[in-house]
């Protein structure tokens, strides 16, 4: 098992946050093509579909990297306990 320098943390960090750059542009680009939204609705929003789930996996995979490099580096990290769904009281 080998372990993670702060350098392969950062440098992943970059690679996934172009994608995600990129991934959101894509969807602006999708979201104002009249010729998309006028010919092919339903392709459309299969592309937004896909490509909002595409950002939610690369938003994902960015905080588990962030919180392994703050684990890394000798931070802790603090997240409040979620309840259970429906039990907001």
């Amino acid at each position: 098992m080998s372990v993670s320098t702060g350098g392969e943390h950062e440098a992943s960090l970059n690679v996934l946050r172009e994608e995600r750059r990129r991934v959101r542009e894509a969807r602006a680009a999708a979201m104002a093509d009249d010729d998309l939204r006028r010919d092919d609705p339903a392709y459309r929003q299969a592309l937004l579909t896909q490509m909002l789930v595409e950002l939610t996996q690369l938003d994902g995979s960015i905080q588990l990297l962030e919180a392994a490099a703050l684990t890394a580096a000798g931070g802790m990290i603090a997240a409040a306990p979620m309840p259970a769904l429906g039990r907001w009281s």
